[in-house]
């Protein structure tokens, strides 16, 4: 493995915008600025959306995602925030009440 002062003389150049990396930036950096980080791992993170979920990392394309988008905007058209979210509780309140019944038969 390589020592740091194997790389004396070299100039690191930034894998965003090609511009010198400056001395005070630490040793093992591959940008010159947090603005070159921040567009370096946006652009990973653009490039892995369009194959997976960032989260959940289950399989998705762009078609999969505009769909969802689609369905969630005709859900929730005519709702206000407060609505939305007062339907979301006594859904999952249902289900609970629903999981609990059938908990209940199978014991």
């Amino acid at each position: 493995m390589a020592r740091k002062d194997d790389y004396r003389g070299v100039r690191m150049h930034c894998v965003v915008c090609q511009k010198p990396i400056p001395q005070e930036r630490k040793w093992d950096a591959i940008t010159c600025s947090p603005q070159c980080t921040k567009s370096r791992k946006d652009f990973g993170r653009s490039r892995k959306d369009q194959t997976e979920c960032r989260y959940c990392q289950r399989p998705s394309s762009p078609e999969e995602r505009a769909r969802f988008m689609a369905w969630r905007k005709w859900e929730r058209q005519g709702m206000s925030e407060e609505q939305s979210s007062a339907q979301l509780l006594r859904e999952v309140e249902r289900l609970k009440r629903k999981l609990e019944l059938t908990s209940g038969e199978t014991k």
